[in-house]
């Protein structure tokens, strides 16, 4: 006995997923999305809803490459993985990892476009951390060594 239909368990799991997830038409226009995904950007569904989540989402310091990528992908109808910048609808930065998968019927024809996006600021903060103390220990060690040359020569 089949408790639930197709499309309730379907709509369950991707809201409960951990997951911002988008589903956009064959023309990148976003169909539908969760609340996950409308908590992280800030904007509504009605605000979502037929819009190219880049128009929306990407900013001033948004890596185009990046941005590049996402859209051959799509021109494609490949899957990409990505971690980009994003805009909240206040303003504020934040940091996603997507994964981008193309969804077909049974015949083959590509229908949608799911995105799955996580959060990942905090730990893309750790990581700019990481680099910019090992960039000034490197420079602490290079004006260590070069003093070290200038004392050696007098």
């Amino acid at each position: 006995m089949n408790i639930f239909n197709d499309e309730e368990l379907s709509v369950g799991l991707l809201e409960h997923s951990g997951y911002g997830i988008v589903v956009t038409d064959t023309q990148g226009k976003v169909e539908w999305v969760n609340d996950l995904f409308v908590s992280m950007c800030g904007y509504s569904i009605d605000e979502i809803i037929g819009k190219k989540p880049g128009a929306l989402l990407q900013g001033p310091l948004t890596d185009s490459a990046v941005v590049k990528r996402m859209r051959k992908a799509i021109q494609e109808k490949n899957s990409c993985s990505v971690e980009i910048l994003n805009y909240h609808k206040d303003g504020d930065a934040y940091w996603v990892a997507i994964d981008l998968i193309p969804l077909r019927d049974k015949a083959g024809k590509f229908k949608n476009f799911v995105a799955l996006e996580k959060e990942i600021t905090s730990r893309k903060i750790a990581e700019l951390e990481k680099e910019k103390t090992i960039v000034e220990l490197y420079s602490a060690l290079l004006h260590h060594a070069n003093f070290e040359d200038e004392v050696s020569v007098k």
